[in-house]
């Protein structure tokens, strides 16, 4: 009970109920009466309690602050779930029983690089949760890797990977990150604090490695973009923007 009296509960609780007011209005002035939101909205209302509920234990624990790394954890497991469902078929179908016939559909027209979360979204909702998750990745809250730059960023890139099958939204997750980092560094070069790009002697050797194993997966991904057609039709998807721009100038884009 005492997480839906906070401030930040209320607020939330405010906003979902500011946006059921403005779809009514939408409909009465338009007259069209399409109720077919009602579905989402009460997921959002459920997805609200739960996760007042969740919250509620980790304050219950004593330990809210490490909120935020649960969360990243989780979307880090679920681009591992992705890969898995779409590498493996076996894996894809025992996915595919917690979902409905016609998400199933709708990810099967995309050549099967959709709908391969555990998630109740496999579209829209979970792109645009991936685009928050990577701009609050680089919150002070974040308590993953502290020590440890390169193994932070070589999380990042893996888990920006699962926007590949969720939905472009989530790559504007990563374009708010570049802009806040870009103020972080404006605020400390204006208030003259040190800006430290030396790594220790760890950060060197993973830096290395992972310089190597990235390597080699571009490498056999590029490779197998020519001659796979599931991974053909992955970066079609994913990043259809960028091969829209090379054609024809345009950044237009079939779906988000």
């Amino acid at each position: 009970v005492r997480s839906f009296k906070t401030r930040h509960t209320r607020q939330l609780l405010i906003c979902i109920c500011v946006i059921f007011g403005w779809i009514f209005l939408c409909q009465l002035i338009n007259q069209t009466w399409d109720l077919s939101f009602v579905k989402t909205y009460i997921h959002m209302i459920f997805q609200f309690v739960l996760g007042a509920v969740l919250y509620q234990f980790l304050i219950y624990n004593e330990c809210e602050e490490k909120a935020i790394t649960y969360v990243i954890w989780s979307f880090v497991a679920q681009t591992i779930i992705e890969w898995l469902a779409f590498l493996i078929p076996k894996f894809h179908e025992l996915i595919n029983i917690t979902k409905s016939a016609e998400t199933i559909r709708i990810g099967a027209s995309y050549g099967g690089t959709r709908a391969v979360a555990l998630a109740g979204s496999d579209f829209f909702g979970l792109s645009a949760a991936y685009a928050i998750v990577l701009l609050i990745y680089w919150s002070r809250y974040n308590m993953i890797f502290q020590n440890n730059r390169i193994l932070k960023v070589v999380l990042y890139v893996f888990m920006m990977t699962g926007t590949f099958f969720a939905g472009r939204t989530g790559f504007i997750g990563v374009l708010f990150a570049v802009v806040y980092g870009f103020f972080v560094m404006i605020k400390k070069l204006i208030l003259h604090e040190k800006i430290c790009f030396k790594f220790n002697e760890s950060e060197k050797k993973i830096g290395k490695i992972a310089i190597v194993l990235i390597s080699f997966a571009l490498v056999v991904l590029v490779v197998l973009y020519f001659v796979n057609e599931n991974i053909h039709n992955l970066f079609a998807f994913a990043l259809q923007p960028v091969f829209n721009l090379f054609e024809n100038g345009s950044l237009r884009v079939s779906s988000v």
